[in-house]
C-alpha cells in the first residue's frame, strides 16, 4: 500500500449513436435497405420469418432451445457429487408452462432483439462506405463538448485527441500523452478531477443504430487503445460522478515464473499484425484473431482493431466466415499472449444525482438556449445533455510484486535449517568436522613423513 500522486488517465469518450441523421441522409438510405435485408435474414435463420411465423406456433411445442449440444456443457467431466448437487438444483426449476397464444405471441417480442442484432450486423458491414464520409457524418467535438474543467481550470480544443471507431464513430480522448505529456493527481477530490457537460443531440439520432441515448466512456492508461467495448456508458439528465482508484501489479520475468514481457521486449509472431500502442493482452489477443481471419477469409474484421494495410470485410460471406473463426477460436491453443510484466489499472466506482438542480436549472437553461436554439423546453434540455465528473477518491493505491517463493540463499538457508533441526548440525559443527579432517590430514602427513625418513636413514647406513 502506497499514499503519492498518481498519473491521471486517459479519459475517452463517444456518442452512443455514432452518426447525425442530417449528414448522412444517403447512407441512411443505404442502410435502411441492408437493415430490410438483415432483419429477413435474421428471421429466415431463426426460423421466426413472417410467413412461417403463424404455421409454426399452431402447436404447443416450444422452439428448440438454444442451450443444447455442445454448449451444455455444465455436466461434462462432472463429478459424482457435482452430478448430484445439480440434480438437487434442477428439483427447484420447472420449464414455464405456455398456451398456444403466448407461443405465438413469443414472435412479437423477438423485433426488438432482431432490431438490434440487425443493426450490429449493419455495423459489421459499415466499412464498404467510404470512411472519410463516415467521419464528417459523426459528431464533433466542437458539436458535444458544452463544457469541460480539470484540476479547477478550463480545458482546451488541443487537450483531446480524435480517433474513429466503427461501433460508436468519433471518439475524443483526453490526457492521451500523445503531445509527449499527461497530468498528474497530486490532490484527490471533485474540484482536482475532469469536469465534462457534454450534447448528445438526441434529435440526431439514427434508430437503426442503437435504442440507447447517453455517452460511452472509457477510464485506461496513456499509451493504449482505447478498447470501448470494456466501457460504461453514462445517461443523460443526471450527474455521473465516476470515482477511481488506481493498482499496479508487477510480475517476474522468465518461465519459471510468469513467463511476462515487457513492453519493449514484445515482438509479435508476425510483423505485418503488430499491437497499435503499448502492449496489452486484449491487443495481443485481437491481432492474433485478425490475423486467423485474415488466413481464413482473406480479409480482416471490422469490429476488431483495424490492421492498415488489409481490406476489411464487407459481403455477407465474409462477415459470417469472420464470425464463425472467432466463435471456433480457442485461445490457449490457437492465440500465444503472454502477460504484460507490469500491468496498470484504473477501478472505477458510478454514482448518480439528478441534474441539473432545480434551483440551478433557472441559471442554466438561458445559457444552453443561446448555444443550442432548437432546445427551448426544461424536458428537452434535460434529456439532451451529459454532465460527468471523473476524480481520484484517494491517492492510495496498491502495489502487487510478484516474488520468488525461494532464491539461492533461502535455499542454502533452508538446508542449513534443517540439517540443524534433525542432526543437529550448525555453522559450528561444520567448522569441528573441518578442523576434524584437517587434523587427520596432519598426522597423516606427519607419520607418512618420519616412515620415509626413516627408510632413507637406514639406506645410507647399510650403504656405508
Amino acid at each position: 500500500m502506497k499514499f503519492d500522486a498518481i498519473d491521471f488517465p486517459a479519459v475517452t469518450f463517444c456518442n452512443l449513436n455514432p452518426f447525425q441523421s442530417d449528414k448522412i441522409d444517403e447512407i441512411i438510405q443505404e442502410y435502411l435497405l441492408v437493415l430490410s435485408s438483415q432483419m429477413h435474414r435474421v428471421d429466415e435463420n431463426t426460423g421466426y420469418n413472417n410467413e412461417t411465423t403463424t404455421q409454426s406456433f399452431q402447436t404447443t411445442e416450444a422452439p428448440e432451445p438454444f442451450f443444447t449440444g455442445e454448449v451444455s456443457s455444465l455436466l461434462s467431466d462432472a463429478s459424482e457429487k457435482k452430478v448430484e448437487a445439480i440434480e438437487r438444483l434442477r428439483k427447484l426449476y420447472y420449464e414455464p408452462e405456455l398456451s398456444a397464444e403466448e407461443l405465438s405471441n413469443w414472435r412479437k417480442y423477438q423485433d426488438n432483439a432482431l432490431f438490434e442484432l440487425a443493426s450490429l450486423n449493419f455495423l459489421a458491414l459499415i466499412p464498404d462506405i467510404d470512411e472519410e464520409a463516415l467521419k464528417s457524418a459523426a459528431y464533433k467535438l466542437t458539436e458535444m463538448m458544452q463544457g469541460c474543467t480539470f484540476n479547477s481550470r478550463f480545458c482546451n480544443p488541443r487537450d483531446f485527441y480524435q480517433f474513429y471507431d466503427r461501433k460508436y464513430g468519433n471518439c475524443f480522448t483526453f490526457n492521451s500523452g500523445l503531445n509527449n505529456s499527461y497530468a498528474k493527481a497530486r490532490v484527490a477530490g471533485r474540484q482536482h478531477g475532469l469536469s465534462m457537460t457534454l450534447f448528445v443531440n438526441q434529435k440526431q439520432y439514427i434508430p437503426g443504430l442503437g435504442n440507447q441515448a447517453g455517452i460511452r466512456v472509457l477510464v485506461h492508461r496513456q499509451g493504449e487503445l482505447p478498447n470501448m467495448d470494456k466501457a460504461f456508458n453514462v445517461p443523460p439528465g443526471l450527474r455521473s460522478s465516476v470515482a477511481l482508484s488506481y493498482s499496479e501489479v508487477n510480475r517476474l520475468q522468465g518461465e519459471h515464473y510468469s513467463n511476462c514481457t515487457n513492453e519493449e521486449d514484445y515482438t509479435p509472431e508476425n510483423p505485418d499484425f503488430p499491437i497499435p500502442g503499448l502492449y496489452t493482452l486484449q491487443g495481443c489477443y485481437d491481432m492474433c484473431v485478425q490475423q486467423l481471419i485474415y488466413q481464413s477469409c482473406g480479409c480482416s474484421s471490422g469490429m476488431l482493431t483495424q490492421v492498415p494495410g488489409y481490406r476489411v470485410c464487407t459481403s455477407d460471406d465474409e462477415g459470417l466466415c469472420a464470425l464463425r473463426v472467432q466463435y471456433d477460436i480457442v485461445y490457449g491453443v490457437n492465440c500465444s499472449c503472454p502477460l504484460p510484466c507490469k500491468e496498470l489499472e484504473y477501478s472505477t466506482s458510478l454514482s448518480f444525482s439528478d441534474w441539473p438542480a432545480a434551483k440551478y436549472e433557472a441559471t442554466w437553461t438561458p445559457y444552453i438556449k443561446e448555444r443550442v436554439p432548437t432546445l427551448q423546453n426544461k424536458s428537452d434540455i434535460k434529456n439532451e445533455f451529459v454532465s460527468m465528473e471523473v476524480y481520484f477518491e484517494s491517492l492510495k493505491y496498491t502495489v502487487f510484486t510478484e516474488r520468488a517463493s525461494m532464491k539461492f540463499e533461502d535455499l542454502v538457508g533452508s538446508i542449513g535449517g534443517h540439517l540443524g533441526l534433525w542432526i543437529g548440525m550448525s555453522v559450528i559443527s561444520f567448522l569441528e568436522i573441518f578442523e576434524l579432517i584437517a587434523g587427520l590430514f596432519s598426522v597423516c602427513g606427519k607419520f607418512v613423513y618420519k616412515r620415509r625418513k626413516s627408510k632413507t636413514k637406514n639406506k645410507d647406513l647399510e650403504q656405508s
